[in-house]
């Protein structure tokens, strides 16, 4: 069983589990940037919403919240914007070197959606549906502005994944 797990193989890795929300948004940083003081940085951002997204707390005293409240909701929509911003659209001043993770021109949707989908969910290319692509494909299109697309366009499509991948494994 063992060497047939070790025999797949893939051209992209696959998506790390999600053990934990805290650890959740250090794997999904890391797995797309060096470690440094910019992912630091943004993992320290982040790191103020834990106790609401049900993590631990540093020192282990403080119960997490183990229920959803809307303070939780808008804590994992906040923390999903925020990972999203950093990976799709990063910004110069808060992101020095960082550019985005989109591997294809902004107008190759499906192979981009493909990308995402495989790196953030960890479902494999060809398990990808035409109703996800039309879901992903609608929401990039709420943003556009006569049909243009632009980076900040994809961050609601990255938004959704995150979340979705953190509802699969609660």
């Amino acid at each position: 069983m063992l060497n047939s797990i070790r025999s797949i193989d893939t051209a992209h890795p696959p998506a790390g589990v999600r053990p934990d929300p805290d650890l959740f948004v250090r794997q999904l940083i890391y797995r797309f940037r060096s470690p440094g003081s910019v992912a630091a940085q943004e993992i320290g951002r982040i790191d103020q919403y834990r106790l609401l997204m049900g993590g631990a707390s540093l020192d282990f005293v403080k119960n997490p919240q183990i229920s959803y409240d809307s303070t939780s909701l808008l804590a994992i929509l906040k923390v999903a914007e925020e990972i999203c911003t950093s990976l799709i659209s990063p910004d110069r001043n808060r992101h020095p070197g960082w550019s985005t993770i989109l591997p294809f021109p902004l107008e190759n949707r499906s192979e981009n959606f493909a990308y995402l989908v495989e790196k953030i969910v960890g479902i494999p290319v060809e398990h990808i549906t035409a109703d996800l692509t039309a879901s992903l494909s609608n929401l990039l299109d709420q943003g556009a502005s006569d049909g243009v697309v632009s980076n900040e366009n994809y961050i609601p499509v990255c938004m959704s994944l995150v979340i979705d991948s953190q509802a699969l494994l609660l």
